[in-house]
């Protein structure tokens, strides 16, 4: 299974668009791909929409980004 890595930056709402696109062009993602994102939100507002994002994508794990560890990832 392959791993579909998004990470954002201030920018659910874009995030939204970019998950339906993705659903809606691969009818297979959840059968074939895991689908996770590296979030940061600098302020209350970015997390509550990040928070709304996660209700309406379950199958999609969101990250919260940890400044530290995030370099050894990519």
């Amino acid at each position: 299974m392959a791993l579909i890595l998004i990470l954002s930056k201030n920018r659910p709402f874009q995030l939204h668009l970019t998950l339906e696109s993705l659903y809606k062009t691969f009818s297979d993602v959840e059968d074939n791909h895991s689908v996770a994102v590296i979030f940061k939100a600098t302020n209350d507002n970015f997390l509550k929409g990040y928070q709304k994002l996660s209700n309406l994508f379950p199958k999609v794990e969101f990250f919260v980004q940890d400044d530290i560890h995030l370099g050894t990832i990519i």
